[in-house]
């Protein structure tokens, strides 16, 4: 017999399969040659750290600007920008998080918690909704 899951328990899967996934795909972000994949990884059956060099990497083709010291999210990490053959990633640990889950980490653990879940739980409560929404409108204009 399977029990119904509810929507509260579904919504903490879809957030806790974004933090699984994200640290499962993290060691393979920006592989664009198949055959380089598999070579290098094979089949991901568990939590891996990057490889360097990696035969795909954005960094030689991207720059990066930050208008102010507040908004440098690279820091140490800008030397490797224009640089060919290396992974973003490259000091990140098996299972470890990218930058854009971590941030929404934060956002789901910190000062929203109480509010996210009351969202979760509850996603018709009014206060959540507004909330988030004048939140999100502030955050990115």
């Amino acid at each position: 017999m399977t029990l119904p899951i509810s929507l509260a328990d579904r919504r903490r899967g879809a957030i806790f399969g974004m933090f699984i996934g994200d640290a499962l795909a993290m060691p393979v972000h920006w592989y664009y040659d198949t055959q380089a994949l598999q070579r290098d990884y094979g089949k991901i059956t568990s939590y891996l750290k990057p490889r360097n060099p990696h035969p795909d990497s954005i960094l030689w083709r991207s720059s990066f600007s930050s208008p102010n010291g507040v908004a440098d999210i690279l820091h140490d990490q800008r030397q490797y920008w224009g640089v060919k053959d290396i992974h973003y990633h490259q000091f990140l640990h098996a299972g470890e998080n990218t930058l854009n889950v971590k941030l929404a980490k934060d956002f789901f653990s910190k000062a929203w918690y109480g509010i996210i879940h009351q969202y979760i739980l509850h996603p018709q409560f009014p206060e959540a909704s507004i909330f988030l929404i004048s939140t999100t409108i502030s955050l990115f204009p």
